[in-house]
């Protein structure tokens, strides 16, 4: 089904991507909206089930009512923790907007990055 909308070859090249994947940071939009925190820790979640270690970093604070979702309490938040933040960032290959294109078909609304 999904190769209707995405060329195979570049869900198999996203597959091989995400299998060598151990770390991964998914980084959402400055003052993050519903979509942009359920997105992030919809993929946190999926990930966690995949044996990844997955984190989710936004820029700055999202609003107290989206705080009931599963996950939100392990979002790291930029503007407090920004050396932390920038060294997990900063210490692995983070994916290009090529390979994040390929999985939502040029529509770039997560970006992840390889920790290695």
């Amino acid at each position: 089904m999904l190769t209707k909308v995405i060329d195979q070859s570049k869900i198999d090249h996203f597959a091989k991507w995400l299998e060598r994947a151990d770390k991964i940071v998914i980084v959402a939009h400055v003052a993050p909206d519903g979509d942009a925190v359920g997105s992030s820790l919809g993929l946190w979640h999926f990930l966690n089930t995949q044996d990844k270690d997955a984190t989710v970093i936004v820029p700055n604070a999202f609003p107290d009512f989206l705080k009931w979702m599963p996950g939100s309490k392990d979002i790291l938040l930029y503007d407090r923790y920004k050396e932390f933040a920038d060294k997990l960032v900063s210490n692995g290959n983070v994916g290009t907007s090529k390979e994040a294109e390929m999985v939502i078909d040029g529509k770039i609304a997560v970006m992840c990055g390889i920790i290695n």
